[in-house]
Formats: structure tokens, sequence, C-alpha cells
């Protein structure tokens, strides 16, 4: 199974770089028996701070 955990900013974006990581479930006898393949963007964290940084400095602007 693949999930894509992207933002809605991220559509078009000329710096989106494409991540993956595996989501596996092992069991007590060693075996897998779910896996999931999640894909997001490598900057990720940098651009949610961003627009945290953004939303709070309208917040303040708008409070003015």
């Amino acid at each position: 199974m693949i999930k894509l955990d992207v933002e809605g900013y991220c559509h078009e974006c000329p710096e989106f770089e494409a991540t993956t990581n595996d989501n596996v479930v092992f069991y007590a006898d060693g075996m897998t028996r779910d896996c999931m393949k999640i894909v997001s963007c490598e900057h990720k964290e940098r651009c949610g701070r961003i627009k945290r940084y953004l939303e709070r400095k309208a917040k303040d602007n708008g409070e003015n």
C-alpha cells in the first residue's frame, strides 16, 4: 500500500523533492504482515515551519 503525505501548498512547488519511508509492522514470529510506503517531500518540516511563521505574523498584524 502507498500513502501520499503531501500538503496542499506542495502542489507545483519547484523545490518538491519526493522521499519515501517504509512503515513495516513486524510480528513476534519475525514475519512482516503489513507494509506501507509513505511518500512525502524532503522539505516537509521546513515548509511547515515557514507556514506556521507566516500564519503567526498574519495573526499578529491583524491584531494591531
